[in-house]
């Protein structure tokens, strides 16, 4: 193979939709996350009777719309107002359209920029779901103004540690490559007096169905692999093809082959809570 010019799959692209629907359908990675989600909703709800939300990054609003139904269930008579900042156009339709009528604004914009049409002390609940992979550090503390007085954060990511970016030209290309941008979020957070509460959700994801041999892609597979590493894998040049291929093999040859093994769920809050 030649290289090529990256062909990038965003979350509004078809690649990285059926790559995350593949990931949804191949694990029980939903189920364990909300259950992990649910054992927090006493800590966040408290005692109040209305919820402020806000979910930066909500992209098609799915995951979103199921931590909001944990909440409903275990809270019906709770009042919920919701608002999302999402970049991509056609995302913030679709999530504010299985959301509705819970959703009191949308703001197509990405997170830094949606910031600073937020009121401080204006969310009782802000929502991060894997998307500190990609803004910068230094707008945690904006966001943490945002939390009303006992007000929580949850952010949810991929372990940083995962099999299929271990080798270097794989970590430099994957979407969802480094936590560095996460662990400096959770430092500032931590001098500014909040408390970090993490959990990890173990999923099962394996490789059998997905790779059968470097020339063998399943089609739900190229489309997993795209929803990793944000390219579609055709335009992979040589050295990340092989990397690729490594990476898999090293995999298969595990005991139990899964690529997706750990996912995390952090709650910031107040030391006063």
């Amino acid at each position: 193979m030649s290289n090529k010019t990256y062909t990038t799959t965003s979350s509004d692209s078809s690649f990285y939709e059926a790559g995350y629907q593949v990931f949804l359908k191949r694990t029980d990675f939903r189920n364990k996350m909300l259950l992990a989600f649910s054992e927090l909703v006493p800590q966040i709800v408290g005692s109040k009777g209305q919820l402020n939300v806000l979910d930066i990054g909500c992209g098609n609003g799915e995951m979103t719309k199921c931590y909001l139904d944990i909440i409903r269930v275990k809270f019906p008579t709770l009042k919920i107002q919701v608002c999302l900042i999402e970049p991509s156009k056609d995302s913030l339709e679709n999530a504010h359209s299985i959301m509705s009528p819970l959703v009191v604004r949308v703001i197509n914009k990405n997170a830094e920029e949606a910031v600073k049409e937020l009121v401080r002390d204006e969310f009782d609940l802000i929502i991060g779901s894997y998307v500190f992979y990609h803004i910068n550090p230094s707008i945690i503390s904006g966001l943490l103004n945002l939390l009303s007085s006992n007000g929580c954060f949850a952010i949810m990511m991929g372990a940083s540690k995962n099999p299929l970016r271990e080798h270097p030209a794989l970590q430099k290309i994957s979407k969802h490559g480094s936590s560095d941008v996460l662990a400096s979020s959770l430092d500032l957070a931590s001098k500014a007096g909040f408390r970090v509460l993490k959990s990890q959700v173990k999923t099962n994801l394996k490789l059998d169905g997905l790779w059968n041999h470097l020339n063998g892609f399943t089609y739900d597979g190229r489309m997993f692999f795209s929803f990793q590493y944000n390219v579609d894998i055709d335009q992979f040049n040589d050295d990340e093809y092989s990397a690729l291929n490594e990476m898999c093999s090293k995999i298969f040859s595990s005991s139990e082959a899964v690529v997706h093994p750990v996912h995390e769920l952090y709650l910031l809050s107040k030391e006063s809570m």
